[in-house]
């Protein structure tokens, strides 16, 4: 088993019986159980990490010595798993209701990071009353809006769920 835990991508851990992990995205934790060279592991925050074997394997026909592993093998370890590119399914420019773990936010998305989504004209939503309500009429209970000129930055690690707010986005404190 090798647990590898709070390193960022392109770290090599050792694990039990000479298996090496490489770990391509900053993992918070993988595990990988009972696997064998070859395996790949997703832990959290889609962070992957590949196994091999401690020594040598080939690469594009020559052989590499995994000891002696440097960035550029890293990153072609990498390259197969990365996939075309990142795609999200959030729609730069419209207004948004946003949960996190801790708030509620509104605001118009404009930009989306692989961690982040920066709103503008956003509010904390102290109280959004009857859910369904304020997602069909627009009615909230209670509203901090931040200033007009302050981009609000919301981590998505902290998302629980982001809908379209089809209403004008709520700009008096009440």
């Amino acid at each position: 088993m090798v647990v590898v835990g709070g390193v960022v991508g392109g770290a090599v851990v050792v694990g039990g019986g000479g298996a090496v992990v490489v770990v391509v995205a900053v993992a918070v934790v993988v595990v990988v159980v009972g696997v064998g060279v070859g395996a790949v592991g997703v832990g959290d925050g889609g962070a992957v990490a590949v196994v091999m074997k401690s020594g040598d394997f080939k690469q594009k026909g020559e052989t590499m010595n995994i000891d002696n592993l440097t960035i550029k093998g890293i990153k072609h370890i990498q390259s197969p798993l990365k996939g075309p590119g990142e795609t999200h399914p959030y729609e730069v420019g419209k207004n948004y209701f946003i949960r996190t773990v801790t708030h509620h936010l509104t605001g118009r998305l404009i930009r989306v990071t692989s961690k982040e989504l920066v709103l503008e004209q956003a509010a904390w939503i102290a109280d959004d009353g009857r859910f369904m309500q304020a997602l069909r009429d627009g009615t909230l209970k209670e509203v901090e809006p931040f200033p007009d000129d302050t981009p609000v930055v919301v981590g998505r690690g902290a998302l629980i769920d982001a809908v379209i707010w089809k209403h004008a986005l709520p700009r008096e404190q009440k």
